[in-house]
């Protein structure tokens, strides 16, 4: 008993000279928060000792990996909605509107494996309206970073 009155004390003590010698700040209340633990475990260990049960801090180190589905079916959605969106952008600094496009996109690598591009109800706004447009498109879209691995296909 004698020993366990002396560990709390020296903790109590050793916290009152650190608050005193630390400045204020994230490093005071780092250090204040590490011996309030360590107090608290001196405090309850006689009485885990008393069980004669050794605590299991396993617990404590185990990561554990959860997959939230919905979340990332979320996730994938906006990318989705991301990848759709700069595509859009890049048809229509071309004068491209009303073109349709899909993904496929590789699971593995979380890149886009494909695009296929639909150009049926598409409308050119551009002075140059009787060119090749599809080499163009298929140029500038593998201009972009996250298209540059893709092939395009258009339909």
């Amino acid at each position: 008993m004698k020993n366990y009155l002396l560990e709390i004390v020296v903790i109590v003590f050793i916290m009152a000279i650190s608050s005193l010698i630390l400045s204020e700040g994230r490093l005071k209340f780092f250090i204040k928060s590490i011996y309030s633990i360590t107090l608290i475990l001196v405090i309850i260990s006689p009485i885990i000792k008393m069980k004669n049960t050794e605590v299991n801090f396993d617990l404590f180190l185990e990561n554990e990996i959860v997959f939230d589905q919905n979340f990332l079916d979320y996730v994938n959605n906006k990318k989705d909605e991301n990848y759709k969106e700069i595509l859009d952008k890049i048809l229509l600094n071309m004068g491209i509107n009303r073109a349709t496009f899909e993904f496929v996109l590789d699971k593995e690598e979380n890149s886009i494996e494909k695009i296929f591009i639909d150009l049926k109800n598409a409308v050119i706004e551009n002075k140059d309206e009787h060119i090749n447009i599809v080499k163009e498109i298929e140029d500038k879209i593998k201009e972009h970073y996250f298209f540059s691995n893709a092939e395009v296909i258009f339909l």
